[in-house]
Order: C-alpha cells, then structure tokens, then sequence
C-alpha cells in the first residue's frame, strides 16, 4: 500500500475580494484513506476548485450523494456548501485550491470551467507537480512571488483545459471510427479491407487510416491482428478446439501461418503456449 502524505499551504488571513486574483491557500493529499471529511454548510467566502487524481471521493450536491473518481474536477463557489470525504476503500490523491479576487469569473470562463459545478476531465499528471511549485512560492514568498503565483494558478487552470478539451476531441474522433471498432472486436473471422471498415464508418479509406492511427496509437491492420492473437491466447487456454480449429475460428485457414503469427506475437508457439 501507497504511503500517505499531505502538502498544503494555509494562512489566516481575509479572503481578498479588491484585487483581480489571490490564491488563499492550496495543497494537496496524496494515498489518503478513511478520512472524516469536510462538511461546510455554508461553504466560504472563496472559490474552491479540488482535482482527484487516484481514487475516488464522495460528494453531496444540492442534497444528492455524488462518487467522483480520478479526473474529475469541482469547483466550489462562494458560500456554496461544501460536503465530501475520500474514499473508505480505496487510497485517494486530490489537490485544492481556494482563490479570490474581481477576475475569477472572467478567467473560470477562459478555462472552460464554468456552467457545471462538476467536470470530467481526465488525469493529467503534471497537475500535482504544478500544486507543489504553488505551495512553494507561497511559503517563501520571495521576490515577485505575487507575479509566479498568478502565473502557476493560470498555468494549472490552462492545463486543466486542455486536458478537458483534448479528452473531448479524442472522444468526438473514436465515436467516428467506433464501427470499425466494433466490428474487428466482434468478427475477427471477417475478411475486411482497410476500404470495408472506413465504409461502416462512413469516411474515405485515407481518412479512416489516418484517423486510426491517431486515435488507436497503430494500423487498423495491426490493431486486428493484437485482437487476433488475444482471443487466440484466450481460445488456447479456455477452450477444448485443435490448434487447427482456433486457426479457422479467427479466420486463418492455414494453421502453420497461425502459428507462425502466433509465435511472433507471443515468442512461442500455440502448442508450447498450450502446455
């Protein structure tokens, strides 16, 4: 199990409402388990954002019990109540940030965090170095430190969209090829072109290849033949088939070839697998 440890940066003093933006204070939990949690019924005079980035944690919006898990972002307005605790099961890691000032609005806009009190973002792991950099300028407060810290809270937020919009488009391009998907999953038998599968999603076979590759991270033609050698690997393990029975099942109707591919993919052959 995953040591706890903690980081924050906390100051007594009232929350700046004259100035553009003030990060209060900031820090972040890391592993934590079974915790008491906060309970603000009348929240703060702040902005509150917290980011999860392991685990999970339990949220009570507008009187509903809300789980959140790693990726998602809140945001706490001023004196909105503030109800949650970490996980009882599993070790959670979150960071947080309480800020102030005339410009929060106008900048939660430009980081497309606003309309939502609760965003699903993705987890991005340079978020939590970022929060340590924070908490350190605040502690030492050196030179222009009011500056770096204006600086690293806009960088957090702009990482913070980013992710959020890159998840977005990633989503919008894997809906497109979704079909081929699909259909290389379900019938890896099937003798499909490149051509077949860009039709079923209804893209060119240029197209289509491309935006494989983009999303899939390889070739439709390699991403079939992974989904080939997994169910073989499942097939020689579960089932009572012949080595020439799997072949044919996945669409090979040479078995010497299947087990050429075999031995390529896994570094032994369907038989020696088998033992």
């Amino acid at each position: 199990m995953a040591t706890y440890h903690a980081a924050f940066f906390q100051e007594i003093t009232p929350v700046k409402t004259n100035v553009f933006l003030d990060v209060n204070n900031c820090g972040y939990y890391a592993n934590l388990l079974h915790t008491t949690g906060t309970i603000r019924p009348y929240g703060r005079k702040d902005y509150q954002l917290i980011y999860i980035t392991k685990g999970e944690m339990n949220f009570i919006f507008d009187g509903v019990p809300t789980l959140l898990r790693a990726g998602d972002v809140v945001l706490y307005r001023p004196n909105q109540p503030q109800i949650y605790k970490g996980s009882d099961t599993l070790q959670t890691s979150y960071c947080w940030i309480h800020f102030s000032g005339t410009g929060t609005d106008e900048i939660l806009q430009a980081a497309s965090l606003t309309g939502k009190q609760y965003f699903h973002i993705g987890v991005n792991n340079n978020i939590s170095p970022m929060i340590i950099s924070l908490i350190e300028e605040l502690r030492h407060k050196n030179i222009c430190y009011s500056l770096k810290v204006f600086s690293l809270f806009t960088d957090i937020l702009t990482e913070l969209c980013r992710t959020k919009v890159e998840k977005t488009s990633r989503q919008k391009k894997l809906n497109k090829i979704m079909p081929a998907l699909k259909s290389i999953d379900s019938d890896t038998s099937a003798k499909l072109s490149n051509s077949d599968y860009a039709s079923l999603c209804d893209l060119n076979p240029y197209h289509f290849i491309h935006l494989f590759k983009e999303v899939m991270g390889t070739s439709p033609a390699k991403y079939k033949s992974k989904i080939l050698m997994e169910k073989a690997q499942e097939m020689l393990l579960n089932s009572g088939l012949n080595i020439s029975e799997i072949a044919e099942s996945l669409g090979f109707m040479d078995p010497l070839y299947f087990s050429k591919k075999f031995k390529a993919y896994f570094g032994e052959s369907p038989t020696e697998y088998r033992k």
